[in-house]
């Protein structure tokens, strides 16, 4: 597993430089460097301010309005004749989920990552708070997964890069014990945490 880690790790020192360049292009920044070339230079022209619209910004934009409902919604079918009622509540259940969790706004950032990265991922977590599912859009940096695989069924393993504090990751690899007092095994091998470094800030990127 550690070995899988570090291959990820190189992978993405490799991947990361050039999908910041796509970011920039997508973001305009490449246009605040050539002006920010001719300040520098005494070649800024200072006549009026001048606006320019990436490319790359407006085809993605178009292209994910073209995709993405104002107003998504999924139609729930029933399998077996007589569940009408149930079909009914079910899909009136879901799509209010979707309005709650502002799925229009999730579907937006995920085709924007998507079309940036290549690939985009949505996890989908249940809130105690809220008292209902919630999901978060992730970017292809805080997923580590087998691009191996055909069909996202068949990846043999998925990570999620969560940053964790010093001592939340100490205290994972701690031993716990149940509700009733029994022993349990620790979330982190202790082994294993004993040869992790942590970064200036006193937190580690561990996986998920």
């Amino acid at each position: 597993r550690q070995r899988l880690v570090e291959w990820h790790k190189d992978q993405a020192r490799t991947e990361w430089p050039r999908q910041q360049k796509f970011r920039a292009w997508y973001e305009g920044r490449f246009w605040d460097q050539e002006r920010r070339k001719e300040r520098d230079l005494g070649m800024e022209d200072t006549r009026g301010a001048e606006f320019e619209t990436p490319y790359t910004y407006a085809y993605i934009q178009t292209m994910i309005a073209n995709i993405v409902p104002t107003n998504p919604q999924v139609t729930v079918k029933a399998l077996r004749k007589g569940r009408e009622d149930a079909r009914k509540a079910r899909e009136a259940l879901a799509n209010d989920v979707l309005v709650d969790d502002s799925a229009h706004t999730s579907l937006w950032k995920l085709c924007t990552l998507a079309a940036l990265d290549g690939a985009g991922f949505v996890k989908a977590m249940w809130s105690e708070k809220l008292g209902r599912p919630t999901f978060r859009v992730l970017s292809k940096q805080q997923v580590w997964f087998d691009e191996t695989a055909e069909r996202w069924e068949d990846a043999r393993y998925a990570i999620e890069k969560v940053q964790l504090t010093r001592a939340e990751f100490e205290e994972r690899s701690q031993p716990r014990k149940s509700p009733r007092g029994r022993p349990k095994r620790p979330l982190y091998n202790p082994k294993v945490a004993e040869g992790v470094t942590y970064n200036s800030s006193q937190s580690i990127a561990v996986d998920g």
